[in-house]
């Protein structure tokens, strides 16, 4: 992992850790690639998604009376406005407007889904950093320290 961007190293750390924490040590590599293929994989497909929210409620939404130049610099590039100063100030309002409904349709997506994720992760336990090799090591493993666990039977009242 690079260490040249400080804020994303500590996003991406816990996941990885539980990831590592939570498989065989022999499974660790696909473990490792399985999580890093979904994330891009997610990231992807969430670009997509959004980008394609975004440029048909622009396309949706621009204006009637555009000049047919205009209109077509808008569909060649969606993502940037186009100089848009030779239009009268209902056009130019009307453009703007425009790209602000894609902009909110997009946030309203990511609002929506970020809830949803908000909503559970309340289902999610948390199951410690400790391998399951590990917790049956210790189990089975009997411990110096700790007193030896005696019957009820053996316990002996204090005489009077």
């Amino acid at each position: 992992m690079r260490r040249d961007n400080g804020a994303r190293a500590k996003l991406t750390l816990p996941a990885l850790v539980a990831a590592q924490a939570h498989s065989r040590k022999e499974d660790r590599a696909v473990v490792i690639s399985a999580r890093n293929f979904i994330r891009a994989l997610g990231g992807s497909a969430g670009l997509a998604i959004a980008s394609a929210i975004f440029s048909n409620t622009l396309l949706g939404r621009l204006p009637k009376g555009l000049p047919p130049d205009v209109s077509q610099r808008v569909q060649d590039s969606i993502f940037n406005v186009p100089d848009i100063s030779q239009l009268d100030a209902e056009q130019r309002t009307g453009v703007l407007d425009a790209y602000m409904t894609a902009s909110k349709a997009v946030f309203y997506l990511w609002s929506g889904t970020m809830g949803c994720c908000l909503f559970l992760m309340v289902f999610v336990r948390d199951r410690g950093l400790t391998r399951t090799e590990e917790k049956t090591e210790k189990a089975t493993s009997p411990s110096d320290n700790t007193a030896e666990l005696r019957a009820p039977e053996e316990i002996v009242a204090p005489n009077k």
